[in-house]
């Protein structure tokens, strides 16, 4: 697969830096706050690799993939991902998940959403970048693993599907709760290594012994509320934000099976 064509020029011009600067093992994509997200890193950093975390919460300026210096760090971040390394990818869902639907408006035929909405158009854009990283990987031979919710569209999305096509991705599914996430939160992903098979099994053996745990728990994450029209719908609550980052088992399993 080539290069992401409007990269070309960004590519030729930051490798030299990358060159100098040390490589990495793992760059975590959209990591998270730095207090409670950034499991990937931490873990990577337990077993001794060396990990890079990029987020528009760590820097608005220079981490945000909708800026332009902050696609130039994304670029050279990339760049210094080591030929057998991995990139983890979890995006922003908020505008992409089945409990918004009524404020994004996507569905699997239509992904694109209202694209009037600011916040739509956003999450597009994103979707833009997020294709272009995959599109990257796959031409660099970098393993990418990609998550979403299971509701989520965004692998529906043109740019995203076409770029997940084009490569050699396995498509993963699994439950968080099998992680000791505090709910079931069905999953869906792409991996582009080759443990991808591995990880679901794993994950179904761990998911057995935890159904009853977070049955009770999971209404505590999301409000019952109801439009203008008098429809019902869902919508994640404080809770539901705190319970967004990654478990640790499920970061700890990711790295140990990409570098065992």
């Amino acid at each position: 697969m080539a290069l992401p064509a409007r990269w070309a020029l960004l590519i030729v011009a930051l490798q030299p830096l990358a060159d100098i600067q040390p490589p990495v093992d793992v760059l975590d994509l959209f990591a998270g706050p730095r207090g409670g997200g950034c499991g990937i890193a931490k873990a990577c950093r337990a077993e001794n690799l060396a990990a890079l975390t990029y987020d528009c919460l760590h820097d608005p300026i220079n981490q945000d993939v909708l800026n332009p210096r902050g696609l130039e760090t994304l670029i050279l971040y990339l760049l210094r991902v080591k030929p057998e390394g991995l990139v983890v990818l979890g995006p922003p869902c908020s505008n992409w998940i089945g409990m918004s639907r009524l404020r994004h408006g996507r569905t699997r035929l239509f992904p694109r959403g209202y694209t009037t909405l600011p916040t739509v158009r956003i999450a597009n854009a994103i979707a833009e970048v997020v294709a272009e990283v995959l599109q990257f990987c796959d031409a660099r031979g970098l393993a990418y693993f990609i998550e979403q919710p299971s509701t989520s569209t965004l692998f529906h999305y043109p740019a995203v599907a076409a770029a997940i096509a084009a490569g050699l991705a396995t498509r993963v599914t699994w439950h968080m709760g099998a992680f000791g996430f505090r709910t079931p939160k069905a999953s869906t992903g792409y991996c582009s290594a080759w443990w991808a098979l591995i990880f679901v099994e794993r994950a179904r053996r761990l998911l057995r012994r935890q159904k009853e745990l977070w049955r009770k728990k999971s209404k505590r994450l999301y409000t019952k509320c109801k439009s203008k029209t008098g429809r019902t719908y869902y919508t994640g609550n404080k809770a539901m934000l705190l319970a967004t980052s990654y478990p640790t088992n499920f970061c700890k399993a990711l790295v140990a099976l990409h570098f065992r």
